[in-house]
């Protein structure tokens, strides 16, 4: 098996990415890619996997505060995965994973815009500060994105029909538009 962890798209890799992908499978042997996302704030796809370099952390590893404004933007980061796997589709990859399903070191704060750390996370949930339980998945510490649904949905539609043809968008990932999130 051959992998990378260099399966991040960003405005200066944009487009030499898809041929960094096929190169990867040219050697005949299985071929995955163990990271790829961006996280959850506007303009997160341009700097790719860089994204959490807004944060400035402590001597502890623990998130002090941002660098510099930044707006929350889910559909960003669930248009961006979308987008990706659509490359990573079109590039015979054999597996790919996304960094990150949470991360619990990011919060994400309801009341304090300046401490919604969560902006700066590749998860596809937001964990929840303050002990806050979720309400699509009652009791859970987080409350799925944007991406998260739209992960979801390229996941069904993936799967095999009866007929032997994928169900849906016929494998394409398509983004949750305008907040609306169907069931996961």
């Amino acid at each position: 098996m051959v992998a990378t962890d260099a399966g991040y798209r960003d405005a200066r890799t944009g487009d030499r990415l898809a041929d960094g992908l096929r190169a990867l499978t040219a050697h005949g042997k299985p071929a995955a890619v163990t990271e790829s996302g961006c996280t959850t704030y506007r303009g997160a796809a341009d700097v790719g996997g860089r994204g959490d370099a807004v944060i400035v952390w402590d001597d502890h590893a623990r998130p002090v505060r941002f660098t510099s404004p930044v707006a929350r933007d889910e559909q960003e980061q669930a248009t961006y995965l979308c987008e990706l796997i659509d490359i990573l589709d079109d590039s015979a990859i054999d597996a790919a994973f996304v960094n990150t399903f949470a991360r619990y070191d990011l919060p994400h704060s309801g009341t304090d815009d300046d401490r919604d750390f969560d902006r700066a996370s590749f998860g596809v949930v937001k964990v929840l500060d303050g002990g806050r339980t979720g309400i699509a998945y009652p009791g859970l510490p987080w409350e799925p994105k944007a991406a998260f649904y739209a992960l979801a949905q390229y996941g069904r539609s993936s799967i095999p029909t009866s007929s032997g043809s994928a169900a849906g968008s016929g494998g394409r990932a398509t983004a949750v538009r305008d907040g609306a999130h169907p069931t996961a």
